[in-house]
């Protein structure tokens, strides 16, 4: 039995993004909205309790604008996620 790792070269195979996940224009646009964009952090890592029902995440008592996140959360590696909420 060997125990050396081996070292193999990952071939690239293109991905086809399925049309409802495209970007439309005004979101890649984001000289138009991301100052103006005021976010919320969310927290799930801690459960909390809202109108007597369990939920899976807290939102925190602050609102950045889009462009802090950006700033705040730039580096080598990593991605930043939203979820948009409509009124009504």
């Amino acid at each position: 039995m060997s125990t050396s790792a081996m070292a193999a070269p990952v071939k690239n195979t293109a991905v086809v993004v399925p049309e409802r996940m495209h970007l439309s224009d005004s979101m890649k646009n984001t000289k138009e909205w991301l100052n103006k964009a005021q976010l919320i952090p969310l927290d799930f890592m801690k459960p909390s309790f809202v109108d007597g029902e369990d939920t899976i995440v807290t939102e925190q008592n602050l609102m950045l604008k889009g462009n802090e996140v950006v700033e705040r959360n730039s580096g080598t590696y990593g991605s930043i996620a939203f979820v948009v909420r409509r009124p009504g």
